[in-house]
């Protein structure tokens, strides 16, 4: 599906789009002081869940659920594992670097519409320049409803200035693509990520299954 609108600005999610960050929840997960935790941590259940936040990932791991006596503490003990482990394992996709690096060159606004909490997201900004050069970055803790509902990519489009209908929202999860979709925004489905299935294609939104297609797409449309 090619783009009846020229792209005048893009935004991402950020975990299983922009950000490999499974090797870093991978990591968090291993270093978890867990009492009488003998399963073996399946890396596939882990990667197919990066995205859905740590509770979910908890859940699934560990077989644990919320009600659970000692569900606050260990989500507590894998979010301070997390945070010494941001960035540290994981990076960019490849392709990612060239594809900012050319919407930098073409002074085309970049940004981060995100589920992930503040406190993480500034700590991987920090450690990255190109996101750092970000022109918004909206996480979920900001004050807006959070993906799906397309709150925080309306805010985006308002801060920089851009017609919800010439920008393109780019993200891994089914909640990415129904914020993006009820947004108005073009849609973009990235199945490299963590949340599709390898080369799906949606109705109404371009699929790419790769960062390189990314740039291919946005030098056509722009």
């Amino acid at each position: 599906m090619e783009s009846m609108n020229k792209i005048e600005a893009v935004l991402f999610d950020l975990d299983g789009t922009l950000l490999d960050s499974f090797p870093d929840f991978l990591a968090s997960l291993h270093n978890m002081p867990f009492k009488n935790q003998s399963r073996e941590i399946n890396e596939n259940i882990v990667r197919a869940n990066v995205s859905d936040g740590s509770s979910k990932l908890l859940k699934l791991v560990f077989d644990i659920n919320e009600d659970d006596k000692d569900f606050d503490e260990h989500k507590r003990n894998f979010l301070n594992e997390y945070e010494k482990n941001i960035f540290m394992h994981g990076n960019l996709f490849p392709g990612i670097s060239d594809l900012l690096n050319f919407l930098l060159e073409k002074k085309i606004p970049y940004g981060i519409v995100t589920n992930k909490p503040r406190k993480y997201t500034e700590i991987i900004l920090k450690k990255s320049s190109l996101l750092r050069q970000s022109k918004v970055v909206i996480c979920c803790d900001d004050g807006f409803k959070s993906k799906p509902y397309p709150e925080g990519i309306n805010h985006a489009c308002n801060i920089l200035g851009v017609p919800n209908s010439k920008c393109i929202y780019i993200g891994d999860h089914a909640n990415d693509l129904n914020a993006s979709l009820s947004a108005g925004t073009i849609s973009g489905v990235c199945t490299f990520g963590y949340g599709f299935e390898k080369g799906l294609t949606v109705d109404g939104a371009e699929s790419f299954q790769s960062p390189e297609q990314i740039l291919d797409f946005i030098k056509r449309n722009v």
